[in-house]
């Protein structure tokens, strides 16, 4: 089991780490999981400074997440609802991998004329000329891999330009599996469709970035080429598919993800907001009965998340008044002086605490931000900001860390050492488990953890689930 920790230091830099590769013994229960995880965070001592765990979604870690709020939080509802979070690209590759399924006859006549082409040196450099006579580019063309779903997608990214080439090479030929015009045109239709997942997941996957944010965008984009092949009759059944499981995991958006949306000052409520709609309008859901006339013109199923917002930035306005409250006692053989300097501070701490108060709505009344989504940097936006917001970047700070994905931990493995080697099989389970540590630790230093994005493609395709 790899146990992996992600943080934002006072830089407002984002870290990951992983702290734990232990051996666990069998059965992997939800007990014997959660068991192990709470012991390293004691280990660690930093059992009373996590906020959120990310697991692989299955119903097992469901469970051992329910066993961990018990021994992190007791009755503390509030840590409790918003401490679990499903791994997102593993939720993406269910909606994927499922959709395939009714699809894959569509592609047939271009995946085998790729392993065609593939196979025989001599009709590859066929292919290698007719592309000269066209003045097109020479250009890899990837398999496809059946344990690799983004495989298919690569293989049509970089068939679906050679059109031509493969007309004219499969011209004259007797080859079953010529595709023709239709099969083309859904080729195009089905690798546009796909590519909203693959980039999805890439950015769901990567440690070196904030990807908490930016979940509900990616989740609109995901609704909206959802849309576009829903009243195509030959994709029906593709439709119906992911649709199935996206209501399952997504119509409700995540709280967490929700709130951490709320913390970019790009979208705030407005692609929360918008990610309800498509989802609720989607299916012409009837209104919350509870939903009161005052307010029929505000989007009801915004309002838990605005709730949550609030009882959260409550907590951490608490945390501060406490400070506040700790430096009000005073020793009875100080002087004077000293008493009247305290007394001063703590009236101006607590006027400060006062202004606060009114920070998150202060920041929600604010325009959102227009800029590039590309180079703007949301940590470095609230590192300038955090003297404006004290008590709001303090909440800022720990939603921006929480990863939508597991598939980090996965990435300290290599291609090749996904699985000990026999030379290291007969090492101790603690030494395996400290290679691994400073394995990471090294490539965070030289910041290599996110570089090979070939390696995380893979181990993408490969998630089991």
């Amino acid at each position: 089991m790899c146990i992996t920790a992600h943080f934002i230091c006072t830089d407002w830099k984002l870290h990951k780490r992983v702290i734990s590769f232990p051996m666990l013994p069998c059965p992997h229960t939800s007990k014997t999981i959660s068991d192990a995880i709470y012991a390293n965070l004691l280990g660690w001592n930093i059992s009373d400074r996590i906020g959120t765990l990310t697991l692989d979604n299955t119903s097992n870690n469901d469970v051992c997440a329910s066993r961990l709020k018990d021994q992190l939080f007791g009755h503390d509802m509030l840590s409790r609802e918003l401490f679990h979070l499903r791994c997102n690209a593993h939720i993406t590759n269910l909606l994927v991998k499922d959709g395939l399924k009714h699809v894959e006859s569509s592609l047939e006549n271009i995946r085998e004329s790729v392993r065609h082409v593939k196979y025989s040196l001599s009709k590859l450099q066929k292919v290698f000329k007719t592309c000269q006579s066209l003045n097109m580019k020479e250009k890899r063309l990837p398999m496809v891999i059946q344990t690799r779903w983004n495989s298919t997608y690569l293989m049509l990214e970089a068939a679906i330009p050679y059109q031509k080439v493969f007309d004219l090479f499969f011209y004259d030929s007797d080859f079953a599996y010529k595709p023709d015009l239709v099969d083309w045109q859904n080729a195009i239709v089905i690798k546009d469709f796909f590519e909203i997942f693959y980039v999805s997941t890439k950015l769901f996957s990567c440690s070196n970035y904030v990807t908490s944010s930016t979940f509900c965008f990616q989740l609109s984009k995901i609704v909206l080429i959802l849309k576009r092949v829903e009243n195509v009759p030959s994709f029906k059944p593709l439709y119906d598919s992911i649709k199935w499981k996206y209501d399952k995991y997504w119509k409700d958006v995540p709280m967490l993800l929700g709130l951490a949306s709320c913390m970019d000052p790009r979208f705030k409520f407005t692609v929360l907001e918008l990610c309800l709609d498509f989802n609720y309008d989607y299916d012409s859901q009837p209104q919350p009965e509870s939903q009161s006339p005052s307010i029929s013109n505000e989007n009801p199923w915004l309002l838990p998340y605005k709730t949550k917002l609030n009882e959260l930035f409550e907590v951490y306005l608490q945390k501060m008044s406490s400070g506040v409250t700790g430096m009000n006692g005073t020793s009875s053989n100080a002087p004077q002086e000293e008493d009247m300097v305290l007394a001063m501070l703590s009236k101006r701490r607590e006027a400060a605490i006062k202004k606060c108060k009114f920070e998150l709505q202060r920041y929600l009344d604010q325009p959102t931000i227009i800029t590039s989504n590309e180079t703007f940097d949301v940590l470095d936006w609230w590192r300038t900001q955090a003297s404006t917001y004290h008590v709001l970047s303090a909440m800022a700070r720990d939603l921006l860390t929480i990863p939508v994905s597991t598939v980090p931990s996965e990435s300290v493995f290599s291609r090749s050492e996904r699985v000990v080697s026999k030379c290291r099989s007969c090492l101790l389970p603690e030494t395996v488990e400290a290679l691994m540590c400073l394995k990471d630790w090294f490539q965070a230093e030289e910041g290599l953890q996110d570089e090979d994005l070939t390696e995380l493609e893979e181990i993408m395709g490969e998630m089991e689930l």
